[in-house]
C-alpha cells in the first residue's frame, strides 16, 4: 500500500485583482461611456442563462468590475447607470479555466431605455499564460472514432500522442483512456480533471472513470504554458466540465449498432475452415435534464450510456498430440526431417571425450510409462484434442480456437445545481460505471491464459460557492473517487486450484492466489493464468479557494491510496 499526501498554500499579491484556480471561468472589464471615459459605480449583474445564478457587481474607481470563480456557461451581462441606457448582452459563454476581459460601452439615455446586443462575444483569455484549446460536447460526437468519450479530442490537438499503444486508444477500459503524452512528458503524466478535481490513479496514473458524452459540456486542453495551479502535470493537463440541468426540461437517446452480417470471414477462420465469428456491438442511452423546483432554482441531470460488446478472437497454438501425450515421440520431427530427439534426464554424467555433460537417448524415443508423473500428465491432459494435423513434418500449428471477448459497461452520471440565492451556489455530481470483460475460452477446464474482470467505478464532486460581499468570493470543492479492478484467472473463476492437477493441498496453501499456478511448456502452447489482481485505489481531494480584491488563498489537500502489489504463483 502506497499513500501520499500534498498541501500547499499560495498567495498572491496584485493591485487589483486576482483570479481563482479550480476549472472555473473568471471575468472582467471596464464600464465606459461613449467617450471612453470610465464610469465609476456602475451596476453589474451576470446571471447563468440555465440555472438562474445572479452575480452583482459595482464599478470601482477605474470602472473595473470583477467576477470570479463563475461555473462554465452561457451567461447574460446586464450593465446600469444613472443617465445612461441599460445595456444586456446575453449568450456570453465563459469556458473552463478562462479569464476574460469584456469593456461594456453605456449610450446616453433615458431610465428605462435599454441597449440589447445580439449575437455572441468573442471572450478571448487574455489574462492569463494558459495556451488551452477548448471542445464542446457537439465537437466530440462530430468526431469519426466508434470509442464515444470525451479523451477522444485529445488525440486531435498538437503535441498530443499515444506513446504505448500507438494510436487514440479504443479499449473500452477507463482506465486507459487517458493513455496519452503531451508535449514531450511521458505517457499518462498529464493531469486529468473533472469538475475541477483530479481523476487519476494514485499509483500508476489511470484514470478513474471517464464521463458520458452525453453528459460532458465542454473538454479543455491546456498544452503550454499553463499557470502553477496544475503543477501536478508532467506535459498538460486535460479539463472535463460535466453538463448540468437547466430550467426546461430536455432529453436525448441515442444508439449506435454493428454486427457481422455485412463482414467477411477471417483469413485464419477460412485457413481452418470455421464460419464467422459472431460479432455483435450495441451502444445505447441518452440523458435528461430538467428543472426539480424552478421556485427554489433546483435542478438536476441524469444520464446513462451502455455497451454491449462481442469481439470475435482467434487463437493458433501447438499442443501435443495423442502419441505425445502418451509419452511416444518416436514421430516427432524437426522442419528438415530429423527426429526430434529425447533423452533419459537420470543418465546425465560429465563427458568423458571434453567438457559438459551427455545423456543417453531413450529406446525408441519412448518415454516409459513408469517414468512419467501423475502431477505431469494431469497437467498435459488439460489440453484439448488437436483440431487439425499441423504443419507438415512438424505437426506444429495443431490447434485453432475461435471465440467471443465479451464486454459490458454500464456508465451512469448524475449532477444537481442549486442556485439557492446571489450569495450561495451549489452542485455535485457522480459518475458510476461498471465494466466487465469476459476473455474467450478455448481450452477450458481452467487451462485458458487469459481472465476475467468486473471493475466498479466511481468518481464524485461537491462544490460550494459563497459570495458574503461583491468583492470576495469563497469557493469549497470536495471530490472523491475510486475503484477496484479484480482480474479473475478462468481456472479461479470456476473454483480450481493447484490441487486439480494432483498438487499437495500444502504446497497449494502456500500459493499467494487461490487459483491453479501457469505452466510453460518449451515449443507447446502455455497453459493457465496465475496472476490474481484485486487493485483498490483510491483518491481523496479538498480545495479551498478564496478571491477577492487585492489577494488571493487558495489551499488544496490530496491523498491517494493504491491497492495491494500482483499476486501471482506460477511454475
Amino acid at each position: 500500500m502506497r499513500i501520499f499526501c500534498g498541501s500547499t498554500i499560495l498567495f498572491w499579491l496584485a493591485a487589483s485583482v486576482c483570479f481563482g484556480q479550480a476549472f472555473t471561468a473568471n471575468l472582467t472589464g471596464r464600464v465606459l461611456d461613449p467617450n471612453g471615459l470610465v464610469i465609476p459605480g456602475a451596476s453589474v449583474k451576470i446571471q447563468h442563462e440555465a440555472t438562474g445564478d445572479v452575480r452583482l457587481s459595482v464599478a470601482a474607481a477605474d470602472g473595473r468590475y470583477t467576477f470570479s470563480q463563475l461555473l462554465p456557461g452561457l451567461y447574460t451581462m446586464t450593465a446600469e447607470s444613472a443617465g445612461f441606457s441599460s445595456y444586456v448582452q446575453r449568450g456570453m459563454e465563459l469556458r473552463a479555466n478562462q479569464s476574460v476581459q469584456v469593456d461594456v460601452s453605456l449610450a446616453i439615455g433615458k431610465v428605462g431605455e435599454t441597449v440589447e446586443v445580439s449575437g455572441s462575444v468573442a471572450v478571448l483569455d487574455t489574462q492569463t499564460a494558459n495556451q488551452s484549446v477548448s471542445f464542446a460536447s457537439r465537437d466530440v460526437l462530430r468526431l469519426p472514432v466508434s470509442l464515444r468519450s470525451p479523451f477522444a479530442v485529445v488525440h486531435a490537438t498538437a503535441g498530443v500522442t499515444a506513446v504505448q499503444i500507438g494510436q487514440a486508444s479504443q479499449n473500452t477500459q477507463d482506465q486507459f483512456r487517458n493513455r496519452f503524452a503531451m508535449n514531450g512528458g511521458r505517457d499518462m503524466s498529464g493531469l486529468t480533471l473533472i469538475d475541477g478535481v483530479p481523476a487519476g490513479g494514485g499509483d500508476f496514473g489511470g484514470l478513474m472513470v471517464s464521463p458520458g458524452i452525453e453528459s460532458t459540456q465542454e473538454v479543455q486542453v491546456i498544452r503550454n504554458s499553463y499557470e502553477a495551479q496544475f503543477g501536478k502535470s508532467g506535459g498538460g493537463v486535460v479539463s472535463i466540465v460535466s453538463k448540468g440541468g437547466s430550467n426546461n426540461f430536455h432529453g436525448t437517446a441515442f444508439e449506435f449498432f454493428r454486427n457481422d452480417n455485412l463482414d467477411a470471414n477471417s483469413w485464419e477462420n477460412n485457413r481452418n475452415g470455421r464460419r464467422r465469428t459472431e460479432f455483435r456491438r450495441n451502444q445505447f442511452g441518452g440523458n435528461f435534464s430538467g428543472p426539480i423546483s424552478r421556485a427554489r432554482r433546483l435542478y438536476f441531470l441524469a444520464g446513462v450510456e451502455l455497451l454491449r460488446q462481442g469481439t470475435p478472437a482467434t487463437i493458433t497454438s501447438t499442443i501435443p498430440t495423442q502419441l505425445q501425450r502418451s509419452g511416444d515421440f518416436s514421430q516427432s520431427f524437426n522442419p528438415n526431417g530429423s527426429l526430434q530427439q529425447i533423452f533419459d534426464p537420470f543418465s546425465t554424467r560429465p563427458n568423458p571425450a571434453g567438457a559438459g555433460f551427455v545423456r543417453d537417448a531413450l529406446p525408441g524415443n519412448r518415454i516409459p510409462s513408469s517414468r512419467i508423473n501423475r502431477v505431469g500428465k494431469n497437467i498435459v491432459d488439460l489440453y484439448p484434442a488437436p483440431t487439425s494435423d499441423g504443419d507438415a513434418i512438424t505437426n506444429t500449428r495443431n490447434f485453432f480456437g475461435a471465440d467471443t471477448t465479451r464486454t459490458l459497461d454500464n456508465r451512469m452520471d448524475f449532477r444537481v445545481d442549486w442556485a439557492r440565492n446571489e450569495k450561495h451556489t451549489f452542485y455535485t455530481r457522480v459518475t458510476y460505471a461498471l465494466q466487465e470483460e469476459n476473455a474467450p475460452i478455448y481450452y477450458g477446464r481452467g487451462a485458458d491464459t487469459g481472465g476475467s474482470f468486473s471493475t466498479p467505478r466511481i468518481h464524485g464532486t461537491v462544490g460550494n460557492t459563497f459570495v458574503p460581499t461583491p468583492s470576495w468570493v469563497i469557493n469549497l470543492i470536495i471530490g472523491l473517487g475510486r475503484y477496484r479492478q479484480p482480474s479473475i484467472p478462468s481456472a479461479m473463476a470456476i473454483g480450481i486450484n493447484g490441487t486439480g492437477v494432483g498438487l499437495p493441498e500444502a504446497t497449494v496453501r502456500q500459493f499467494a492466489a487461490p487459483t491453479m499456478p501457469s505452466f510453460t511448456v518449451t515449443n507447446y502452447a502455455n497453459l493457465g493464468q496465475a496472476r490474481y489482481l484485486n487493485f483498490p485505489r483510491e483518491t481523496h481531494n479538498l480545495q479551498l479557494n478564496l478571491t477577492g480584491a487585492g489577494e488571493r488563498l487558495s489551499w488544496e489537500r490530496e491523498a491517494a491510496v493504491g491497492g495491494r502489489p500482483d499476486r501471482r504463483v506460477g511454475a
